[in-house]
């Protein structure tokens, strides 16, 4: 498994191209990919929904050549990556055109950061001529719907929808599925709750750590801890964590970064209405309950002392009393 997925990020010399991919694919990844009826493919494409870069990596290293696909029903193909491309947070890049056939499409990003092209490909909205209006022109753009990014390489990173992304106090507006799904994906990480809003200057975020991969960090670390709450607030635990919200913050616009996080001193539960039967954030009870450590995020406090009760699957309650530390992103804590 590592030798595919050595060779799936480009890694490794002459005697890997060589001797260890090919043995590892003869192997083990070969039938791997028959047991997922994959072996004859040649180019596989996901679109619909954001692929989570944990799956993307894992079926390139089983040696599908998988690909991230871009459109929509009114303005066709947009992006996909392209050989040799293997970038799971993006889209790929524009797709290419033939002058002869069509003029290049042109993508740029709006200051709502939305998407807009300068083609489509249909005439129109059979029976409503408003909606075909509302989705643009050539001059102005073809409204996408979709907030995106641009990287360095040009490629298409999606964000979210405009419709669901989130304005701050500074007018900066910030894609918080983007970000919770991205914190999601990080090892020491089960669940993020980002908040930020029109009464609020800066992004900050709620993190509910998991209990079994962060023990085992902290036991290779030779770290001592009791209980939940003190594992969350070990200093290397949310070292850890810090490294994981800045590779995150890594992929969206400066402005749209998480300043600042804490670590909850106990497990969303749904018991206690903190999630849903499916595992749903219920957002506004999380807010509620921890309104104090929101408020010290956005105070800068070092540390906020906060009182919980809990609830047990057995009918009992008791309170949980914690001292939970601040951590700041940008160099005055963590």
């Amino acid at each position: 498994m590592r030798q595919g997925a050595a060779r799936a990020a480009g890694r490794g010399g002459a005697w890997a191209r060589l001797v260890s991919w090919p043995l590892a694919d003869q192997l083990v990844l070969k039938g791997v990919r028959d047991l997922l009826g994959l072996t004859r493919a040649r180019a596989v494409l996901s679109g619909g929904s954001g692929l989570s870069a944990e799956i993307f990596r894992r079926f390139r290293a089983f040696g599908v050549p998988l690909g991230n696909l871009y459109g929509s029903s009114e303005l066709g193909l947009i992006a996909t990556h392209h050989p040799g491309d293997a970038n799971p947070d993006s889209m790929g890049r524009l797709m290419p055109s033939d002058p002869a056939i069509a003029p290049p499409m042109e993508a740029w990003v709006d200051a709502t950061g939305q998407l807009r092209l300068s083609v489509k490909a249909f005439s129109g909205y059979l029976g409503d001529p408003e909606a075909t209006a509302a989705l643009g022109d050539a001059a102005h753009g073809y409204e996408t719907g979709d907030a995106v990014r641009l990287d360095e390489r040009g490629e298409l990173v999606f964000l979210d929808r405009v419709k669901d992304l989130r304005r701050l106090s500074t007018g900066q507006v910030y894609p918080p599925q983007f970000l919770e799904n991205h914190l999601r994906a990080e090892p020491l990480i089960r669940e993020a709750i980002v908040i930020g809003g029109e009464d609020r200057d800066r992004v900050v975020a709620l993190i509910d750590i998991d209990t079994e991969i962060a023990g085992r960090f902290a036991e290779r670390h030779g770290l001592a801890f009791g209980t939940h709450t003190e594992l969350s607030q070990l200093a290397p635990v949310r070292a850890e964590i810090a490294r994981a919200v800045r590779r995150v913050n890594g992929r969206v616009d400066p402005g749209a970064r998480i300043a600042a996080f804490a670590n909850l001193p106990k497990p969303l539960d749904a018991d206690e209405e903190e999630l849903t039967r499916s595992r749903k954030l219920r957002r506004a009870a999380i807010e509620a309950r921890y309104a104090m450590l929101i408020d010290g995020l956005y105070r800068r406090q070092e540390r906020v002392p906060c009182a919980i009760e809990v609830a047990y699957r057995d009918g009992r309650r008791s309170r949980l009393v914690a001292e939970v530390v601040m951590n700041f992103i940008d160099g005055d804590g963590a």
